[in-house]
């Protein structure tokens, strides 16, 4: 019974970490159908895609701006990203995976807006975007 059990557990098990939201229906970066770089390109300097600062409360506010060129060739219906700030060694202050389900039809750009916060006394030295999904209509 507790092997039936552990089974059970396993097969339905959340895919993400508790409270990680996910893209479903995304594919993933190592997938065949993931789009290269040259097809779905996405730019993003921290010094000119992000605005950060104080909120009324206390911590830091940050806004990821990518510029995201979709030369897929299909309409995009959703991107999965993973944020992240870093202090002034590197180590990870704060993470987080940030869905945007704007459609960008083919050829076209889009500036999905994407925020986190960050505590007080922790304002991020370096911020991080990463694409790790897209979803095609």
């Amino acid at each position: 019974a507790v092997l039936v059990a552990g089974l059970a557990y396993w097969a339905s098990r959340p895919k993400a970490a508790p409270g990680e939201e996910r893209l479903e229906g995304a594919v993933r970066p190592g997938s065949a159908d993931f789009p290269g770089p040259e097809k779905l390109i996405v730019e993003f300097d921290p010094n000119e895609n992000a605005e950060i600062g104080p909120t009324a409360l206390g911590p830091w506010a940050v806004t990821f701006l990518p510029v995201v060129r979709n030369f897929t060739g299909r309409t995009v219906n959703g991107l999965e990203f993973r944020l992240a700030g870093t202090d002034i060694k590197g180590q990870t202050i704060r993470q987080r995976v940030a869905i945007n389900r704007d459609e960008i039809g083919p050829n076209r750009v889009a500036r999905p807006s994407l925020s986190m916060n960050f505590p007080q006394d922790n304002r991020p030295a370096n911020l991080k975007l990463e694409l790790t999904g897209v979803r095609f209509r």
